[in-house]
């Protein structure tokens, strides 16, 4: 994820589940439990993500992590990082910049 916030703005991005090997996507079952936890550079929880999952007909795999710009109005500027659990497994990190407001 090559990904900038500004601090302040809503956090929004789009994440497609994949088969590990064929890389194709996989459709997300009814009952799938997936959480996203941020944390900051000093390794501090900044958000809990929202996760919205995609109408699987239209966009197969797919699934949104948001946080609300209540929240992302506290972050600081710097990197974040996070992962994603899937019904109790982890995936590998992503990271984002967050860059100050200017105007």
């Amino acid at each position: 994820m090559d990904q900038t916030i500004k601090i302040g703005n809503p956090f929004s991005t789009l994440i497609i589940m994949k088969n590990k090997q064929s890389r194709e996507a996989l459709e997300i079952p009814p009952g799938t439990q997936i959480q996203s936890k941020i944390i900051n550079s000093a390794g501090r929880e900044i958000a809990m993500c929202e996760v919205e999952i995609c109408d699987q007909s239209q966009i197969k795999g797919g699934f949104y992590l948001k946080v609300d710009p209540s929240i992302t109005a506290n972050w600081k500027a710097g990197t974040a990082f996070g992962d994603v659990k899937i019904n109790g497994k982890n995936s590998g990190n992503y990271s984002f910049t967050i860059d100050k407001r200017i105007t």
